[in-house]
């Protein structure tokens, strides 16, 4: 009697657990929101100011994740575009903290102007705005330095 009572007590505290644990995930419990894991899903490509880069998004929901490093007040401008018929190009920008700066989509091309806040390395998220198409793409990163700021 009394193990089949820990029993119960032992599997009663793993589901507690397990849903604080979901719960510290999504942000609510219950809520209609989607429980969001992680968006980035590959090793990171360095990419560098004035660089083009050629990717494809080959599995649905996958996104393919790039790093550039940046100093602070560096106005940055980010373009993806593709010639798909399927793929709406979608880009995310992180901080160096890993926080989400900015995001936007749109077909058959995608901008992002962004002036940096902070030294460090920023982290670019390719993929598709519904997360189920797939294709090809260009990506293409670059600066306007400021006055007498030199690379």
């Amino acid at each position: 009697m009394r193990g089949e009572y820990l029993s119960k007590c032992i599997r009663l505290t793993c589901a507690v657990v397990l849903l604080v644990v979901v719960i510290g995930i999504s942000g609510s419990a219950g809520g209609s929101g989607v429980v969001e894991f992680s968006e980035q899903r590959a090793i990171a490509i360095p990419i560098a100011f004035g660089e083009s880069l050629t990717g494809e998004i080959t599995s649905a929901g996958y996104m393919n994740t790039y790093t550039f490093q940046a100093e602070a007040n560096d106005s940055v401008y980010i373009r993806m575009g593709t010639n798909s018929s399927y793929l709406d190009p979608m880009l995310i920008l992180r901080g160096p903290d890993g926080v989400e700066i900015n995001r936007t989509w749109s077909y058959p091309s995608t901008e992002i102007y962004e002036l940096i806040a902070a030294d460090g390395t920023y982290t670019i998220l390719a993929g598709d705005d519904n997360d189920y198409d797939t294709g090809a793409y260009g990506l293409f990163l670059s600066t306007h330095e400021q006055p007498g700021k030199h690379r």
